[in-house]
């Protein structure tokens, strides 16, 4: 009988530890929340799509950060980037046909200071939102805090480099 009872409170004990340990121990720094940020800036630039057609764009584009770091490996933390073209907008003219961008975007970049993307969107118009007419290419410049905070976006608008002459 008295051997259970040292088992059981050696047990208990080794439990108990454990329990106290790991809380007060925890995962430090990586236990922090991930940091948020939203910005809306307003991005503008010119399109040619289909020649003599050039489309003045302007509008506001959405982005939205988290910095997502690595307790595991710790290996330098990452941002998730969300990019939402809210009403990206231009207007041909030649044709005086209404065009919008049409696109929205999610990417994992290395973090750091200042960054630069360039993404590519569709480009429909007003009477048939189904059917790409043309792509434009939109820079955008992040800046971010040392904690992880966006700071600073700009974007313009600009020909895709990589699209095809339609």
């Amino acid at each position: 009988m008295i051997m259970r009872r040292s088992l059981l409170a050696s047990v208990l004990s080794f439990l108990l530890i454990g329990v106290v340990g790991g809380l007060l121990w925890g995962d430090g720094p990586a236990a922090a929340a991930n940091v948020k940020s939203t910005r809306t800036i307003l991005v503008g630039g010119t399109v040619t799509v289909n020649a003599p057609e050039v489309i003045p764009f302007s509008g506001n584009v959405q982005i939205k950060t988290v910095l997502v770091p690595d307790p595991d490996f710790r290996l330098p933390p990452l941002v998730h980037v969300s990019i939402d073209f809210l009403d990206v907008q231009g207007l041909g003219q030649t044709t005086k046909t209404k065009y919008f961008a049409n696109g929205a975007d999610e990417l994992n970049r290395a973090f750091r200071a200042s960054d630069q993307l360039d993404l590519t969107f569709g480009i429909i118009t007003e009477t048939d939102r189904s059917t790409s007419v043309g792509t434009g290419l939109v820079t955008l410049t992040l800046t971010f805090d040392t904690a992880g905070n966006l700071t600073s976006a700009t974007g313009s608008v600009s020909n895709n480099p990589f699209a095809p002459n339609l």
